[in-house]
């Protein structure tokens, strides 16, 4: 029987030592606390395979594209302007393309 009461008391002090950490979170970040709930409840409620978060998702990995190829695609544009082509045949290291003799005597060394 002591053992019973031993683990009532043992539980009794965590719940409260939890209890206690959840008001001190929910005070510091009334915002979060709030996400939180809302996201609990819309998923609790059966929000989870709606068309509403089948949009959602879409529009976030069409966002997430977007940040990611667009960057590439305008360096790729940039450096094809500038004439930096990624892989040009004739070109020395430095990028710039080769003319003249240089260029024929490059031609005629890979013949």
């Amino acid at each position: 029987m002591a053992d019973t009461a031993d683990g009532v008391r043992s539980w009794s002090r965590r719940a409260g030592a939890w209890r206690s950490d959840v008001l001190d979170k929910t005070s510091a970040h009334p915002g979060r606390s709030a996400a939180v709930a809302v996201a609990a409840g819309y998923l609790l409620g059966g929000g989870l395979f709606s068309p509403l978060t089948a949009r959602l998702v879409a529009t976030g990995v069409k966002l997430a594209l977007r940040l990611a190829v667009v960057p590439f695609l305008t360096q790729g544009i940039f450096d094809i302007a500038q004439g930096r082509a990624l892989s040009a045949p004739d070109s020395d290291d430095s990028g710039r393309r080769k003319t003249g003799s240089a260029a024929r005597s490059n031609s005629n060394a890979t013949m």
